[in-house]
């Protein structure tokens, strides 16, 4: 049997139609999983962003008590300064701190000091309960972000996989054509 130029080119064109679906199948699989490793780095890395913006928001809200029992604290101490000026002022000019309207004058003083007080503690509570409730937040993005990494990675397996498991049938497929139209190898 003799082979001439075109059985040689055929089989030459055959060989790299072969070896170019195995090589699309195999860089295929390769882009495929650096994708997702790429995907997945960013995904740990926005969970480690999360998870830091959740300490701070943790020291926001110790913070927040902070400077909310400093403000209760001063508030107080002005309070009893007002109620010691005032009681100062009664007794001046002669009147019984002890009853009538100048008892009164002290309840209602020590009623608006406490309501104040009440206020601030309040405003302080709800300042720290945002902060820790957007700390929340933060962690179960964080939760969230480290499993989309996660899946990341696994979805990059198996498209990887798919891809070279695709590449393989491609080639065979062409090798049965090319055997069943006789091109020599």
């Amino acid at each position: 049997m003799c082979f001439g130029i075109e059985t040689i080119g055929m089989a030459t064109m055959a060989q790299a139609s072969l070896a170019m679906s195995g090589i699309g199948a195999v860089t295929s699989m390769i882009g495929q999983q650096q994708s997702a490793a790429a995907q997945s780095a960013a995904a740990h890395y926005n969970a480690q962003v999360a998870r830091n913006n959740q300490q701070i928001a943790q020291q926001n809200a110790d913070l927040a008590q902070q400077e909310g029992q400093a403000r209760l604290t001063q508030q107080r101490m002005k309070s009893r300064s007002l109620m010691g000026a005032q009681r100062a002022a009664l007794a001046a000019n002669g009147l019984e701190i002890g009853s009538g309207s100048a008892l009164d004058l002290q309840a209602d003083s020590a009623m608006l000091s406490e309501w104040d007080a009440r206020m601030i503690q309040y405003n302080t509570d709800k300042s720290a309960w945002n902060y820790t409730v957007q700390g929340q937040d933060f962690g179960a993005k964080a939760g969230l972000l480290d499993a989309q990494g996660t899946w990341a990675s696994a979805a990059g397996n198996v498209a990887g996989m798919n891809s070279l498991l695709g590449g393989v049938g491609s080639a065979a497929d062409k090798l049965y054509m090319f055997k069943k139209d006789g091109v020599p190898f």
